[in-house]
């Protein structure tokens, strides 16, 4: 049989984690490993573990210990989206600023439980929740909201999203695919034949232009967006060369 080359060390709550349960991973310009998990954010040296925690009399805390998403600016901050709002920390300062949804002010975050952060090529940042698209503003620090509809008129969560070039970014929602202009700030929405709904959970494109869609349920799709056609990629119980699951968090 074939020798494995391949060999893992695990890196636990033994080695210094915080919590076992991680979300997301991010390595930053420095070369930190930054880990979050559902109790607190980690920054990994390859010999051990900084810990952030929010704490209750530090206003300067991280504003919540369950981290959703991770993505890194052009200033070298550390963007966080947890359960209950955004954290923005300067890793030189070790100092966050947090932003919260705030009811009747329209430029705050439109929704605290946060899906997705994401930094485009042109240094915007994005975030994704329950109540749509939110694009930061860096010069008055306020957001812009934009929500999704499905052709039924229902209001749609922001699960994920990824740049199709300068001027477009793939949106994935609880139900369909939606190509979002950033100049325009129209949109337009695909779904795949058969899927009711189609809930997507992430977005990844290849070198080719081709996108790649993680489901739930639905398996993993490609969708070639010149032809707009979606190709399926289900698990089936009689091949085993096929994914071992429907459902697909991270592609």
């Amino acid at each position: 049989p074939l020798q494995n080359s391949h060999y893992f060390d695990r890196i636990g709550t033994e080695q210094g984690l915080s919590f076992g349960a991680v979300n997301c991973l991010l390595q930053d310009s420095r070369g930190f490993l930054w880990v979050g998990t559902e109790n607190g954010l980690n920054r990994y040296d390859g010999n051990s573990f900084f810990i952030y925690r929010h704490d209750h009399e530090n206003s300067n805390s991280i504003i919540n210990n369950n981290i959703r998403s991770l993505a890194e600016d052009a200033n070298g901050n550390i963007w966080i989206g947890t359960d209950k709002g955004v954290s923005k920390l300067n890793p030189y300062r070790n100092r966050f600023i947090n932003y919260q949804h705030i009811d009747r002010d329209s430029t705050s975050l439109s929704d605290d439980y946060i899906n997705h952060v994401f930094v485009d090529h042109e240094k915007n940042i994005w975030t994704g929740n329950p109540g749509g698209l939110n694009l930061f503003d860096t010069l008055t620090h306020r957001f812009h909201a934009f929500t999704f509809q499905n052709p039924a008129g229902k209001y749609l969560i922001v699960n994920s999203f990824c740049e199709q070039d300068q001027n477009h970014l793939w949106i994935g929602t609880n139900d369909g695919l939606f190509l979002f202009d950033k100049r325009t700030k129209k949109h337009e929405y695909f779904k795949a034949p058969g899927m009711n709904p189609f809930l997507v959970n992430c977005l990844q494109r290849d070198t080719l232009g081709n996108l790649w869609i993680g489901t739930w349920a639905g398996g993993a799709f490609r969708f070639d967006p010149v032809k707009k056609i979606f190709t399926q990629y289900e698990f089936n119980f009689t091949n085993e060369y096929t994914s071992a699951t429907n459902i697909v968090l991270a592609l």
